[in-house]
């Protein structure tokens, strides 16, 4: 997740570091390690949820746990990473909710203006969303030609 950070990383980079990795990888959502980074983390979410805090530095702090790497992504405007991590397995991260209560759509809306990420990360939240529909349609129709119906 950490490489969704760099501004220099590029799809390629994160095809080499996720050779092996699953989908669950991708989707990873950060964590603190110690009580002592929680509680760090957690002051700066009040700090800025409370508007005590607004340099973007504490606006970057307050948006880290809870994270998946599509958040970092997006936070940080990365299209190529959005697109290569919703090509490999971030999809079922679009509607993850970080410890702000923001999407990855809604951290590119509060670091932004992205657009080009915002468009893809749209597009993707729509096509899941027809996938959806689309697949219960599926099974309804299939379904009710077993049963008679």
């Amino acid at each position: 997740m950490v490489a969704c950070e760099n501004s220099f990383a590029t799809p390629g980079m994160l095809a080499s570091l996720c050779r092996n990795c699953s989908t669950d990888y991708v989707s990873y959502r950060r964590r603190a390690k110690t009580f002592f980074w929680a509680l760090v983390l957690r002051l700066f979410e009040i700090a800025v949820w409370l508007h005590v805090l607004r340099s973007d530095f504490a606006l970057g702090l307050a948006h880290t746990r809870g994270s998946t790497a599509l958040h970092a992504a997006a936070k940080h405007g990365h299209a190529p990473l959005v697109e290569w991590l919703l090509d490999n397995g971030a999809r079922q991260s679009l509607h993850v909710k970080n410890a702000m209560g923001c999407t990855p759509l809604d951290v590119v809306q509060v670091f932004g203006p992205y657009h080009e990420t915002s468009a893809l990360l749209v597009q993707a939240i729509m096509s899941v969303e027809f996938e959806k529909r689309h697949g219960s349609l599926r099974q309804r129709a299939s379904g009710g030609a077993r049963h008679g119906i």
